[in-house]
C-alpha cells in the first residue's frame, strides 16, 4: 500500500460521519496491509467509537492475525495490490439508506416493545447478559494455556536437540510461537482470571524471539544466539505458563484470591456454601492488584501513567519506529526494496524502560507488568530494526524479511498489551479519584 493510500484512508478514521470511518475501517480491511495495524488498532481501543466501526477494526485486525500465524508456519502470504482490491460493497450512500430503513423497524419495533410491556403481567422479565461470563472466560483461557504449554514444550524439545548435536534441523517444522494477544478481562470482576491472560500473553510474548532466531539461523544456515540464550528465553516463558496454571488452578477450585508466588503464613477461608466464589473476593492488599484505597498516591499513577503512554505512542504512532518499521517491511514484501533504507532512525527511543524500581513495584505490581511489556516490545523491535539495516547494508532482504516482519509485530503486540493495561489502571485511578 502507498504511503499516500495509507495517509488518505487513515485521515478517514479522524471523520466526523461514522460512515465515512467505517468505510475506511473496511478498505484498510480489505487491503490486508501490515502497515494499517497500528491505526485499526486504535479504532478498536477506542471506547467512544461506534460499536459498527469497532467491529470492522476487530475483524480487520483478525485477517493481520491470521496472515501472521500462516507467516509463523512457513506459509507464503501475499498482499493483494490495491489496484486489484475491490471496494467494499455498500457505500456510504446505500448505508445512509440502510440506515433510514433499520430506524423505521426500530421504532416498529420500540411501539411494539411497549405494547406488550402494557399487556404483559407484571413481575416478569429477562435479564440480559453483560458480558462474557467466568466460565465463558475460564473456557477460552484453559484453551490458550493448552497451545501457549505445547508450544513451550515443542519449543524446549527443539533448542535441547540442537544444544545436543550442534546441528539446526530445518528439514522439521520450525518452533512456532502462537499469537496470542492479552484479552480485555475486567480485574475487579475476575482477578484469577485476569492474572492468569496476563501471564499466558506473556508467555506467547517471550516465546517470539527463540522463534524467530530459529527460522532466521535457518535462513542464515549459523545460529545467533547459541542454543543456551534461546532455551533461557523459553524458560521464562514456561515460568509464565506455570503462573498461569496456578492461577486456573485457583479458578477451578474456587480458592480464595491469593498470589501463588509468595508464602503466607496464614490462608484465608473459602466463603460458605452459596455465596461468592473467589472471582467476585476482593483481592487483600498485597495481591498482584491495586488496593482500594490506592496503593500509591493518585499523583504517582498518573506521572507513570503519563511517562509509559509516551513511550507507547512514541512507537505506535504515524511516524514512531513500530509503525515506520512495519510500512518498510510492507514495502520490501511487496517491492522487493524500501525507501526507508534512506530514513533516519532514532535509536534512543527504543532503549528499555526501568522507571518503575523494586519499592514500586511491591505496592503496585501492575506497573512492573506494563514496564516488562514496553521492555519486550523495545527489544522485539530494536531486532526487527537490526534485521532491517542488515538488509539494506547488503542490499538482500530475502532471508531477513519473515523475521523482521514477525518480529515487529510481535513489538506491536506487546505494545498493544501495554496500552491495554495503561487503560485498565486510568481506569482504577480515575474511578479512586472521583
Amino acid at each position: 500500500m502507498s504511503y499516500e493510500l495509507l495517509q488518505n484512508l487513515a485521515d478517514q478514521l479522524e471523520d466526523e460521519n461514522p460512515r465515512v470511518r467505517l468505510w475506511a475501517v473496511r478498505r484498510l480491511g480489505a487491503l490486508a496491509d501490515p502497515s494499517a495495524i497500528p491505526a485499526l488498532s486504535n479504532v478498536y481501543r477506542n471506547e467512544e467509537e461506534t460499536p459498527a466501526v469497532r467491529k470492522a477494526a476487530a475483524e480487520a485486525l483478525g485477517v493481520f492475525r491470521a496472515m501472521q500465524e500462516a507467516l509463523a508456519r512457513n506459509e507464503n502470504v501475499e498482499i493483494p495490490d490495491p489496484a486489484t482490491v475491490k471496494e467494499p460493497r455498500f457505500s456510504p450512500e446505500t448505508l445512509k439508506q440502510l440506515l433510514g430503513i433499520l430506524t423505521v423497524l426500530m421504532v416498529l419495533l420500540w411501539v411494539v416493545n411497549a405494547v406488550v410491556a402494557v399487556l404483559a403481567p407484571a413481575g416478569g422479565g429477562t435479564p440480559v447478559a453483560a458480558g462474557p461470563s467466568s466460565d465463558d472466560l475460564r473456557v477460552e483461557l484453559e484453551r490458550r494455556y493448552a497451545q501457549t504449554n505445547a508450544d513451550v514444550q515443542n519449543q524446549r524439545l527443539a533448542w535441547m536437540q540442537l544444544a545436543a548435536t550442534g546441528q539446526l534441523k530445518c528439514d522439521l517444522p520450525a518452533p512456532v510461537s502462537t499469537t496470542l494477544p492479552a484479552l480485555l478481562i475486567d480485574f475487579n470482576s475476575f482477578p484469577l482470571l485476569y492474572q492468569a491472560n496476563l501471564a499466558l500473553a506473556e508467555a506467547a510474548t517471550r516465546l517470539t524471539l527463540p522463534a524467530n532466531n530459529w527460522l532466521l539461523g535457518c535462513n542464515r544456515r549459523e545460529l545467533t544466539p547459541p542454543a543456551e540464550e534461546n532455551l533461557a528465553l523459553v524458560d521464562q516463558a514456561a515460568q509464565q505458563v506455570v503462573q498461569a496454571r496456578a492461577w486456573l488452578d485457583q479458578v477451578a477450585a474456587n480458592a480464595p484470591f491469593v498470589n501463588p508466588t509468595a508464602p503466607s503464613d496464614t490462608q484465608p477461608t473459602a466463603p460458605p456454601a452459596g455465596e461468592e466464589t473467589a472471582e467476585t473476593t476482593p483481592p487483600p492488599a498485597d495481591a498482584l492488584s491495586a488496593a482500594t484505597p490506592l496503593a500509591l498516591s493518585i499523583e504517582t499513577y498518573r506521572t507513570y501513567i503519563l511517562d509509559m503512554r509516551s513511550r507507547v505512542d512514541n512507537m505506535m504512532s504515524g511516524r514512531g519506529t513500530v509503525t515506520l518499521l512495519t510500512q518498510y517491511w510492507a514495502d520490501v514484501r511487496t517491492t522487493g526494496q524500501s525507501f526507508g533504507c534512506s530514513q533516519p532512525f532514532n535509536v534512543q527511543e527504543l532503549t528499555d524502560y526501568n522507571a518503575v524500581g523494586a519499592d514500586v513495584a511491591a505496592l503496585e505490581p501492575r506497573l512492573m507488568e506494563i514496564q516488562s511489556r514496553l521492555n519486550i516490545g523495545f527489544a522485539l523491535t530494536r531486532d526487527s530494526l537490526a534485521n532491517f539495516q542488515q538488509g539494506c547494508t547488503t542490499r538482500d532482504f530475502s532471508i531477513l524479511l519473515s523475521v523482521g516482519e514477525q518480529r515487529i509485530q510481535g513489538a506491536a503486540n506487546a505494545f498493544n498489551q501495554a496500552a491495554q493495561l495503561l487503560d485498565q489502571l486510568q481506569a482504577d485511578v480515575t474511578r479512586s479519584g472521583s
